[in-house]
């Protein structure tokens, strides 16, 4: 009697085993790996597919301006963006970050050497810049970068031109900050930093931020009435007004292609 309760209780506890493990699945519950995820310390993260867009959207996608190097794009289509972004001190610092790790080795930390004479010509004095490497940036604090508008700042950014390559890897809003930035250098008495925000090898506050189109945001979905939700769930809120058309900082006019809605953490 004994040896057959042990049997039945072995048993009973086996198909308790069994019934805990999910055997019937129809394939749902499969091993993946997510958005940015590695499957291994040693491997590299996956990045985005090349010109993916965001949930967001993107003020200039591809199909609508080239990312090629310089060219006419610069002129007719990006040159007319309208800069959304107020030159505030969060945007001055943010911009001031990015400038110093993307920008400053060529164009020098204080945006080059200021020219001698109006409407004179000057050249970058960042690390690399001369004829150890054969770089001749230009100065960003002459007329000419001043007469530029800030869409055609934000597109040269983007799509590099001449042996300047593209810096799309700063993401759209930061590369505004960037812009305002630039134009903060541009004046004849210059008030913001002109220096690092860090160290070499700090981190924290003194390095740009986490990513704001990054694929694991949850994609808004746009209901009949024009309400959005963003979570499963999620109460839904109204669509946030856009405009049709943007204006540049020296006045030009230009359409907006599906001007993104406001992203749910900066949302009231």
């Amino acid at each position: 009697m004994l040896a057959r309760a042990r049997r039945l209780a072995l048993l009973a506890g086996g198909a308790a085993l069994v019934s805990a493990c999910s055997w019937f699945t129809d394939f749902k519950d499969q091993p993946d790996i997510d958005p940015w995820e590695s499957p291994a310390d040693s491997i590299g993260a996956r990045g985005n597919p090349q010109f993916s867009v965001a949930v967001t959207g993107r003020t200039a996608p591809g199909y609508m301006a080239s990312y090629a190097n310089g060219g006419k794009v610069l002129d007719d289509t990006l040159a007319a963006l309208r800069n959304p972004v107020p030159a505030d001190a969060r945007s001055l610092e943010n911009g001031r970050k990015y400038y110093q790790i993307n920008c400053a080795v060529c164009h020098g930390l204080a945006g080059g050497a200021a020219p001698t004479a109006p409407g004179a010509g000057a050249m970058g004095d960042g690390p690399v810049a001369g004829p150890k490497y054969g770089i001749y940036p230009p100065s960003l604090r002459t007329d000419r970068v001043r007469a530029f508008t800030d869409g055609y700042i934000w597109g040269i950014i983007r799509n590099g031109r001449g042996l300047m390559p593209s810096y799309d890897r700063i993401e759209e809003m930061d590369r505004w900050d960037v812009v305002n930035y630039v134009r903060a250098l541009e004046q004849q008495n210059v008030t913001v930093p002109v220096t690092p925000a860090g160290k070499p090898g700090e981190t924290g506050k003194t390095v740009p931020g986490y990513t704001r189109t990054g694929p694991t945001r949850p994609a808004p979905y746009v209901r009949p009435d024009g309400r959005i939700s963003w979570e499963a769930g999620e109460a839904s809120r109204p669509a946030a007004a856009s405009d049709t058309t943007t204006t540049t900082t020296r006045g030009a006019t230009a359409p907006v292609p599906n001007a993104p809605t406001t992203p749910p953490e900066s949302q009231p």
